[in-house]
């Protein structure tokens, strides 16, 4: 299996948190966590963002599909980057 990099810009700032990747911008729903990490909800709730500031360690989780009772259709995908704090 091939690893390729992205490119990922993230801003946390509260109500002005977001990320971007491409062209493509979302903003964020971000709180701490009682053991001090941050956590990311997109504006659909299908995209999380999980950091842990003290290591810069992202985790980026996506629904891609839901399941329905009967359904087996759905699928979940997850990344893990390492941060670059600028």
């Amino acid at each position: 299996m091939d690893v390729e990099p992205i490119t990922m810009l993230l801003r946390l700032g509260g109500k002005y948190s977001s990320y971007r990747m491409s062209e493509e911008e979302s903003l964020l729903d971000c709180s701490e966590t009682l053991n001090g990490k941050v956590s990311c909800l997109d504006s659909f709730g299908s995209k999380l963002i999980y950091i842990d500031p003290a290591s810069g360690k992202m985790g980026r989780t996506i629904l891609l599909g839901a399941a329905e009772a009967g359904n087996s259709r759905s699928a979940l995908a997850t990344e893990a980057y390492n941060c670059a704090k600028l």
